[in-house]
């Protein structure tokens, strides 16, 4: 009796632990677009510049808030912002983690690097991390027109999707305080 009670024990906390880690795998590997409120799980991203290594994961900004900045090295709007969320990121850097994220279809590798170069030669070099061609972001994070910004709590919610008219002093303060923000939401 006891040995038959120890199985059905046994075989439900493996039934459980597997439905669980199955669960966690799905979460892991969404196939669809997250949307404000959703849990952003432990992304990783390889090709990545500007990083102390060529891959990233959200967790290694845990605690912080994060602004992913989906542009490319052709969007001029996207340039005009860029050298204010380096400042965001300057004054604000142990609590915000500021991505750039590059998934234009037309640019590449090289593209990229020669921009990167010629911006540092002119004086106006981009220090922030970027993402190159990153997998699977049109589709958690979809969007057809540069640039678009998703806001990410510490608390690894969304809880924003914007333009860059919201990228304003007071909301990225809101965002680190851990507050709601109430932003209009960009259509992709």
């Amino acid at each position: 009796m006891k040995k038959t009670i120890l199985f059905i024990a046994m075989a439900t906390l493996c039934l459980f632990f597997k439905a669980n880690a199955q669960l966690k795998y799905r979460q892991t590997i969404k196939n669809e677009a997250f949307v404000i409120g959703d849990k952003v799980p432990d992304l990783m991203f390889d090709s990545v510049y500007n990083h102390i290594s060529k891959t990233l994961k959200l967790s290694d900004y845990k605690g912080k808030a994060i602004i992913l900045d989906f542009w490319g090295t052709w969007c001029s709007t996207c340039l005009k912002y860029t050298p204010h969320m380096q400042e965001f990121q300057k004054k604000y850097g142990d609590r915000l983690a500021i991505i750039l994220v590059d998934d234009a279809r037309r640019d590449t590798e090289k593209i990229l690097m020669d921009f990167l170069e010629k911006r540092k030669s002119e004086g106006r070099e981009i220090t922030l991390p970027i993402l190159l061609k990153p997998k699977n972001t049109r589709i958690w994070f979809p969007h057809n027109v540069f640039p678009h910004y998703v806001w990410i709590g510490a608390d690894q919610r969304i809880k924003a999707i914007t333009g860059p008219d919201e990228l304003k002093e007071e909301n990225i303060s809101r965002l680190i305080a851990g507050l709601n923000l109430h932003l209009p939401v960009k259509e992709r």
